[in-house]
């Protein structure tokens, strides 16, 4: 697997910022972040940290609110991928 996926910045880097697998972080700009993940561990690792930001319930909506809708888009964005991945297999 040798994945570039492009993220909203948002959400990427704070997943980035708390040391968490990411694969190797080719480039970023004001809005996006750009990772190469060559293992599905750290592909499955984006899309449930994801997964779990992008579910505001019982959170403070208004802090989270942005980081939640970032978190979104990136779990539509890895999870194509992912579905991408399975149908090569």
């Amino acid at each position: 697997m040798d994945l570039t996926v492009r993220l909203p910045r948002l959400f990427a880097e704070d997943h980035y910022e708390r040391d968490l697998p990411t694969g190797e972080l080719v480039s970023e700009s004001k809005r996006f972040m750009t990772f190469r993940i060559t293992d599905k561990e750290t592909l499955d690792e984006w899309i449930s940290d994801a997964s779990f930001y992008s579910d505001v319930t019982g959170m403070d909506f208004e802090a989270m609110h942005s980081i939640a809708r970032s978190a979104r888009r990136c779990v539509e964005i890895l999870r194509g991928v992912s579905a991408e991945l399975a149908k090569e297999e």
